[in-house]
């Protein structure tokens, strides 16, 4: 945590804190409903160090970090997939818009807290 505050405070890199992405691209199966299956849009919600990614009918997790502006770091925690693990993905200038798993994810212009 000490990590991103330091690098926000010093301009390199801001907080993702309070943004959700969500697969805006395309609806995406999230589960079975009364009459079948369920689609919708899958979302990383992210918190002060820590993210949750809504997919399908799974929920997963970790920590973020952003090393620079346009780079964002998941590390995965939870046991549901992908495995436990890093991921290094590149943000798009304005940091709202990323591509995880071949699926592009655009930040909600609603900022929690404004």
């Amino acid at each position: 945590m000490a990590t991103i505050l330091a690098l926000a405070a010093c301009g390199s890199a801001t907080s993702l804190e309070g943004y959700t992405f969500y697969s805006r691209s395309s609806k995406k199966w999230v589960g079975l409903g009364p009459e079948g299956p369920a689609y919708g849009y899958w979302s990383f919600v992210f918190r002060e160090s820590d993210f949750s990614w809504y997919h399908s009918d799974l929920g997963s997790g970790g920590s973020y970090f952003l090393p620079s502006e346009n780079q964002l770091r998941l590390s995965f925690e939870s046991f549901f997939q992908p495995e436990p693990g890093e991921f290094v993905l590149e943000l798009n200038e304005s940091q709202t818009e990323f591509v995880f798993e071949g699926t592009t994810y655009i930040r909600e212009d609603v900022h929690e807290g404004d």
